[in-house]
C-alpha cells in the first residue's frame, strides 16, 4: 500500500459516482481516507472512466507527505481533461526528481500550469504553457504585461484586461474565462484559463494563484461549424417557408415517405393525413384530364435514366377547387438494376402563375384582335442593328404584300411624301438620338401612287437582351383629315349660323332672367341676387327685407275686359314699384299676378310699412284702360332677415306668408311677418308628415294629357302627370306639393312611384293591344344624380322608342357632373328619349342642347300664351323653333289654350301642341278611348 495524502478540495458528481461516494464526503477528503485497505493496484478501472467526467470541472490541490505516491494517478486524474489543475506543495521529503515527474505527468494531460505569487510578483509556467503558444524558454515568460495584452485579440482584450486586474488586485478566488492569444507562428489560437487562489493573507485576501492554460482552439472550430451546420439548416428551413415549396422523400426500397408541413398545407391536408397519403390516395386526386400524363411521367422516371424529374398537373384541394402543382424531384439511389428506388424534391403551388398566364394569354389575344380591327398597325425599330419589323397590318397601310417577305432597304424613308419627308425623317432622328418617345403626323405616297395620312406613336424601350429599340403604332388617318377639310369648307356656313345662334341664345339668356311683359327681372333672378347677396353679407349685421306685392281682382280684370287688360295692369303695378322704391332696390316679377321687392340695407319696419303704403295708394288709383277706369289694387307681405339669419328661400317664403296675411284680412294692405305666423309654419310641417306617409301607403296616382301633331292633331303621345289623393285635403296638384316634396328630398321616391305606375297602365294598354305612340315622363334633377338609377332602369325592362324623359331646362347645365353623364348615357342606351321641359323660361345655353342633343323642346306655357297679342312673344317661339330645326330637335308648344294659338303655331312650323284648348289631362281608362289598336 502506497501511503499518500492526497487531499480533495473540489470534486464534480462524476467523480463521485466514480469513487461511489457522495459529493459531500468527498469534499476535504484524502485518497487515504477514502482507501483506507491502501490505493488498489489495478489502476485499468479509473483509466477507462476518465471519459465519464470529461467535460468535468475539477481542480484538485494535492499535498505529497510521502514520494512512494504512484505517479500514474496524476496522469490519470490529469487525463479527466476537464483540464486539471495540481498544486504541488514543497516538502521536504520530496525531491527536485519527484518535482519533474510531476511536471512529466501534467504535460502528458496537455495543462500549461502557471503560477503567480502576487506577494514577490515571481510568475512560473510549466513548459506545455510555452508550447501551447510556441514559445522557446523561460525567457519568454519575463515579458512584461503590455506585450502580453498586444497578442489578444481585439475583441477579447477588454475582458482580459479586467480579469488581469481583478487577479492582481487579489479580487478573485477562482478564475475561469476563455479568449484568443496570437500564437508565435501568427495564426489566432483559443486559450481556457483557469486557476484559484491558494495563499492568502491576514485579511484573508489572495496572495498566491496557481492554474492551467489549455488550448482550445480545436474544440472551438468544432463548436463553429455545428453552429454554421445549425445556421445553415435554419436557412433551409426559412427558405422552404419563404418559397411556399412542399419538401416529400419517397423511398419504395423501406417503403418510407415523408412530406413536409408546407406540402400539406398547400392541399389543405392535416399532417395526420400522412398515413393515408400513400400513392393511390394521392392519384385518386389528380385531375382527369392530368392522370394519364402523369403517370406517363412516373413511369418514364422509373425507367429512364434521367435524374431529373419534372411534372405539372392539377389536384383537388381538400376545399374541393383544382389547385396547378409543379413537381420537380431528383432520383438519389437507384437499385441494382438501374431502377429508381428514392426520389427527393419539391411541390410547388402555382395556380397562382397559371391564373396569370391564362390573364395574359387572354389580354394578349384581345389586344390582338383590338389591333386588327381598329385597323393599327405596330412596327418595332432597332436602335442597334437599324433592323425594322412591320406588321400585316403596317404592310397593308404601305400597300405591301403581307406575306412576311424582307422589307426593301429603306422603304420608310423612300415611302415618305417629299413634303413632310425632311419633317418626318428629323424628327424621327431626334427620337432615336435621344431615346425618347415621340408623337408624328405625315403624309406617305405609296407605290400605287396614293397618298395616305399617316399618325404615328412611338416609345422608346430598353431590353437587357435586346438593347435600345423605338415600338410604335400606326393609324391610317386619311379619313379624318378628309373630314376635317369638309369640316372647314362648311365653316363658313356655320359661322352666319352661329351669328343667328348668338342673337337667339342672347335673347334667351336676357328672356330668362327677365319677364317678357314688364322688362323686369323674374324670379330666377330674384333668386340668384338673394343668395349673392346673403352669402356675401352673412355673418354680417346687415338687415335684408322682401315686400311680396300680389295684384287683388286681377282674375276678375282677365275675365271682364280680357287679358290684355290684364296685361296693362301687370305692366302699370311694375311701373308703380319701379318709380317708388329705390333705384339700389330689385323689382321682379316673381308669377302670374305677383311682384317682389328685394332690399339690401333695410331701413326700420315703419319705414318699410311706409313705402309699403304709398305702392298700396298709388295701385288703387283706377288706371286707364280703352278709355274707361280699371282698379286692381295691392297686397304686401314684409319679411326681414338679419345677419346670421339670412336665408333668402324662408325669407321669401315669409313674405309671401305675410302676403297670404294682408288677403285674408281684407286686401290692399300690408302685413309684416311676425311670430303669430309660425303657426302656419306648424300646418307646413302637418302637410310634411301626411306627405311622407303618403308616399308610404300609395296615396299618389297618374293622370295623362294627350300631346298631338301640329298640323294633323292626330295623338302623338301623352305626358304623365302626378295627383296627391290626400285624405285630408283630397285630390293635390303638383304645384300644391311637389315644392314641399323638393324641401324633403322626396322629389326622388315620387319620380319612381310615377314610373312605376306609368309602366303599370302601359303594360295594361298594351295587353287591350292599343298603341300609345309616346308615354312622356317627368324626372326631377334630383333622381338624375342617383348613382342606382342606371341599373333600375336596366332592371325594369322598359320597351325601346316608347318611353321618353322630361327634364327641366334648369337641369340643363353647361358641365353636368359625372353621375348625371353616365345617367343619361344609359337613357340613350336604352332607347328612352329625352325632352326639355318648360324650355325658355330657364337658363340653358346653345352649349347645352349641342351636349344633351334632346329629342324634342316643350316651351313654357308661359311664353306660348302671350303669342297671340304679343309680336315679341311670338318673335322668341320662332326663334325656339328655328334652332329645333336647325339642331334637329323637334319642338312641342305647352299652354295651348285657343284656336288662335294653334293657327300661330301652325304658321311657325311647331311640330307639337299640348293644352287645356285640345285636352285635359285624363285617367288611364279615359285615355283608352283616344288610343288606335296596335298595327300588326
Amino acid at each position: 500500500m502506497l501511503d499518500c495524502n492526497l487531499m480533495i478540495y473540489e470534486v464534480n458528481a462524476a467523480m463521485a459516482a466514480l469513487l461511489k461516494q457522495p459529493v459531500g464526503a468527498l469534499v476535504g477528503q484524502s485518497f487515504h481516507g477514502l482507501f483506507p485497505g491502501g490505493l488498489p493496484n489495478d489502476l485499468v478501472a479509473l483509466h477507462e472512466a476518465r471519459h465519464a467526467i470529461v467535460a468535468s470541472n475539477i481542480v484538485v490541490s494535492t499535498q505529497i507527505v510521502s514520494p512512494a505516491l504512484n505517479l500514474q494517478i496524476v496522469r490519470i486524474l490529469g487525463e479527466f481533461g476537464g483540464p486539471v489543475g495540481f498544486l504541488v506543495q514543497a516538502d521536504p521529503a520530496v525531491g527536485s526528481e519527484n518535482r519533474m515527474d510531476w511536471e512529466q505527468a501534467l504535460q502528458g494531460a496537455g495543462q500549461g500550469v502557471w503560477d503567480y505569487d502576487l506577494s514577490t510578483g515571481q510568475k512560473i509556467y510549466s513548459k506545455t504553457w510555452h508550447d501551447i503558444r510556441g514559445l522557446n524558454g523561460d525567457d519568454e515568460t519575463a515579458e512584461d504585461e503590455d506585450a502580453w495584452f498586444a497578442k489578444i485579440h481585439p475583441d477579447d482584450l477588454e475582458l482580459t484586461k479586467k480579469n488581469s486586474a481583478d487577479l492582481e488586485a487579489g479580487l478573485m478566488q477562482t478564475v475561469q474565462y476563455e479568449y484568443r492569444e496570437r500564437h508565435a507562428q501568427g495564426h489566432w489560437i483559443w486559450i481556457m484559463c483557469r486557476g484559484r487562489a491558494i495563499a492568502w493573507d491576514t485579511n484573508n485576501r489572495p496572495t498566491r494563484y496557481v492554474g492551467t492554460d489549455t488550448d482550445i482552439t480545436a474544440l472551438r472550430k468544432a463548436q463553429d461549424k455545428v453552429t454554421q451546420l445549425s445556421e445553415t439548416e435554419i436557412r433551409w428551413k426559412n427558405a422552404l417557408q419563404t418559397t411556399q415549396q412542399g419538401l416529400w422523400d419517397l423511398n419504395e426500397r423501406t417503403g418510407s415517405r415523408f412530406h413536409s408541413p408546407q406540402w400539406f398545407r398547400m392541399r389543405g391536408l392535416d399532417e395526420a393525413a400522412v398515413e393515408r397519403s400513400d400513392m393511390d390516395d394521392w392519384l385518386s386526386r389528380i385531375h382527369p384530364d392530368d392522370l394519364s400524363q402523369v403517370l406517363q411521367d412516373i413511369g418514364r422516371q422509373n425507367n429512364s435514366d434521367q435524374d431529373q424529374v419534372e411534372m405539372e398537373y392539377r389536384e383537388l384541394h381538400q376545399d374541393g377547387y383544382w389547385i396547378w402543382i409543379l413537381s420537380r424531384g431528383r432520383v438519389v439511389q437507384r437499385d441494382e438494376t438501374g431502377r429508381s428506388v428514392r426520389l427527393i424534391g419539391f411541390d410547388t403551388d402555382v395556380s397562382e402563375l397559371k391564373s396569370a398566364a391564362d390573364r395574359i394569354r387572354r389580354i394578349s389575344s384581345r389586344l390582338e384582335m383590338a389591333l386588327t380591327a381598329s385597323r393599327v398597325g405596330v412596327w418595332e425599330f432597332d436602335l442597334n442593328t437599324n433592323q425594322v419589323e412591320w406588321d400585316g397590318v403596317m404592310r397593308d397601310m404601305y400597300g405591301l404584300p403581307k406575306d412576311g417577305s424582307a422589307l426593301p432597304r429603306y422603304i420608310w424613308e423612300n415611302s415618305l411624301h417629299i413634303d413632310d419627308r425632311d419633317y418626318a425623317m428629323a424628327k424621327t432622328a431626334e427620337a432615336m438620338r435621344n431615346k425618347v418617345d415621340y408623337s408624328l403626323d405625315y403624309r406617305i405616297q405609296r407605290q400605287d401612287g396614293v397618298i395616305r395620312h399617316i399618325r404615328s406613336r412611338a416609345s422608346h424601350f430598353y431590353d437587357p437582351v435586346d438593347g435600345s429599340k423605338l415600338i410604335g403604332l400606326n393609324w391610317d388617318v386619311t379619313q379624318d383629315h378628309e373630314l376635317a377639310q369638309e369640316l372647314k369648307d362648311s365653316n363658313a356656313i356655320a359661322l352666319k349660323n352661329n351669328i343667328q345662334l348668338e342673337a337667339a341664345r342672347k335673347l334667351m339668356e336676357y328672356n330668362s332672367l327677365h319677364d317678357a311683359l314688364t322688362g323686369l327681372p323674374n324670379r330666377r333672378m330674384l333668386d340668384q341676387v338673394q343668395k349673392m347677396s346673403a352669402d356675401g353679407l352673412a355673418g354680417h349685421d346687415r338687415v335684408f327685407a322682401v315686400l311680396h306685392v300680389d295684384l287683388d281682382r286681377f282674375k276678375q280684370i282677365n275675365d271682364t275686359l280680357g287679358h290684355a287688360a290684364g296685361d296693362a295692369a301687370l305692366v302699370h303695378i311694375a311701373g308703380i314699384l319701379r318709380e317708388t322704391v329705390s333705384k339700389k332696390d330689385l323689382v321682379a316679377r316673381v308669377g302670374g299676378d305677383e311682384f317682389a321687392v328685394f332690399i339690401e340695407d333695410a331701413p326700420p319696419e315703419a319705414e318699410l310699412v311706409e313705402l309699403a303704403q304709398k305702392i298700396i295708394a298709388k295701385a288703387a288709383v283706377p288706371m286707364k284702360y280703352l278709355y274707361q277706369d280699371c282698379r286692381c289694387g295691392v297686397s304686401i307681405g314684409i319679411a326681414y332677415a338679419k345677419g346670421d339669419d339670412i336665408d333668402d328661400k324662408s325669407l321669401f317664403i315669409n313674405a309671401d306668408m305675410a302676403m297670404y296675411r294682408s288677403k285674408y284680412n281684407g286686401r290692399g294692405g300690408c302685413t309684416v311677418f311676425n311670430e303669430d305666423m309660425k303657426r302656419e309654419a306648424l300646418n307646413k310641417k302637418a302637410l310634411s308628415d301626411q306627405l311622407l306617409t303618403g308616399l308610404e301607403q300609395d296615396e299618389f296616382f297618374c293622370l295623362y294629357q294627350p300631346q298631338y301633331d301640329c298640323f294633323t292633331l292626330e295623338l302623338t303621345g301623352v305626358e304623365t302627370l302626378v295627383r296627391w289623393n290626400n285624405p285630408l285635403s283630397g285630390v293635390m296638384s303638383p304645384a300644391e306639393f311637389l315644392p314641399l316634396a323638393e324641401e324633403l328630398q322626396v322629389i326622388d321616391k315620387i319620380d319612381k312611384i310615377v314610373l312605376r305606375l306609368a309602366l303599370n297602365d302601359l303594360s295594361a294598354w298594351k295587353k287591350k293591344n292599343l298603341h300609345v305612340p309616346r308615354l312622356s315622363i317627368n324626372i326631377s334633377g334630383r333622381r338624375l344624380q342617383d348613382i342606382g338609377l342606371a341599373q333600375e332602369l336596366r332592371d325594369l325592362a322598359i320597351p325601346s322608342g316608347i318611353l321618353s324623359f322630361e327634364f327641366l331646362e334648369s337641369i340643363l347645365l353647361d358641365e353636368p357632373d359625372q353621375v348625371q353623364s353616365a345617367n343619361i348615357s344609359c337613357i340613350r342606351e336604352l332607347g328612352i328619349g329625352i325632352e326639355v321641359d318648360d324650355f325658355g323660361s330657364g337658363h340653358s345655353s346653345i352649349v347645352s342642347l349641342l351636349k344633351l342633343r334632346p329629342d324634342r323642346l316643350k316651351i313654357d306655357r308661359t311664353i306660348v300664351e302671350p303669342v297671340i297679342h304679343s309680336d315679341r312673344q311670338r318673335q322668341l317661339v320662332q326663334s325656339i323653333v328655328d334652332i329645333g330645326k336647325l339642331l334637329g330637335i323637334k319642338v312641342l308648344a305647352e299652354g295651348v289654350e285657343t284656336e288662335a294659338h294653334i293657327k300661330i303655331l301652325q304658321a311657325m312650323g311647331c311640330n307639337e301642341l299640348q293644352g287645356y284648348g285640345l285636352s285635359r289631362p285624363i285617367e288611364a281608362a279615359q285615355l283608352v278611348r283616344l288610343l288606335k289598336p296596335t298595327q300588326t
